[in-house]
């Protein structure tokens, strides 16, 4: 029995010798691979600048799968009861909201005007906005 126990002990160390002087210095540097130049997706090569950029979602200007349309809604309709409640910050709404490129339609259809008559003050002061602007 402890010849048995000999020749497995020195069968694992024979073993564990072997592997570690079998991997030399070229496989070790594998880990050192930059991380920039595994994430480019197929249709990088493709683009002129292809190695400076990454492909990550997040970059893309769409951002409706993730529910950006929401997010959008929710702050209109937060600016708009901030206008509700004080006129005197309307200005300065419409002033941002005409600068994010919002249209008259897009505030509507956010605000749901047709169906919510409270919001009916919001659209009117930005419609008149966007006249006195374009005027």
């Amino acid at each position: 029995m402890r010849l048995y126990s000999i020749l497995s002990a020195s069968m694992v160390i024979s073993y564990f010798v072997t592997c570690n002087a079998a991997t030399s210095s070229d496989q070790t540097k594998l880990s050192r691979m930059e991380p920039s130049l595994l994430v480019h997706s197929l249709g990088a090569a493709l683009n002129v600048d292809a190695v400076d950029r990454r492909f990550l979602r997040e970059r893309k200007e769409s951002m409706e799968e993730r529910g950006y349309h929401l997010t959008l809604k929710g702050e209109v309709k937060a600016l708009a009861k901030k206008i509700i409640a004080d006129f005197n910050t309307a200005d300065d709404v419409y002033k941002k909201w005409n600068e994010n490129g919002h249209s008259l339609n897009k505030i509507a259809n956010l605000l749901k005007v047709s169906e919510k008559k409270k919001y009916a003050p919001v659209y009117n002061g930005y419609l008149a906005y966007l006249n006195r602007i374009n005027s």
